[in-house]
């Protein structure tokens, strides 16, 4: 379903991909021939481009929470910020819609119907 796909995107915590997967996706979305935009065509290309930009921006945010680590892990990052950072429950999607409020329920609410629409 749909609606069950968007909220297991929802809850993706960019800070607990491991690294090792991490790696194995880099050289992926950085191929502009595998998620670029002309890649997707047909009837759910819309759902698929939104789809790929989300991987990529997951992605961006993972790379960003290895440095973290790593910054921290080699005493360049204080290592009770890099906690607050890294150890959260929520994922970044989720507080961002949350920052959103009303807006944020509506465009969850919009991509989800993008989504269903795209599936139909």
């Amino acid at each position: 379903r749909p609606q069950d796909f968007l909220q297991d995107l929802m809850a993706l915590r960019a800070q607990a991909i491991p690294r090792d997967k991490l790696m194995r996706v880099v050289p992926l979305v950085q191929d502009t021939e595998c998620l670029g935009p002309q890649a997707f065509q047909g009837a759910n290309s819309q759902a698929l481009r939104s789809l790929a930009a989300f991987i990529r921006a997951t992605v961006e945010c993972a790379e960003i929470y290895m440095e973290i680590r790593d910054s921290a892990a080699a005493g360049r990052f204080d290592l009770q910020q890099a906690s607050q950072l890294l150890d959260g429950e929520d994922s970044d999607q989720r507080r961002m819609i949350s920052a959103m409020g009303v807006v944020g329920a509506e465009a969850e609410e919009n991509e989800l119907q993008n989504l269903q629409n795209g599936y139909e």
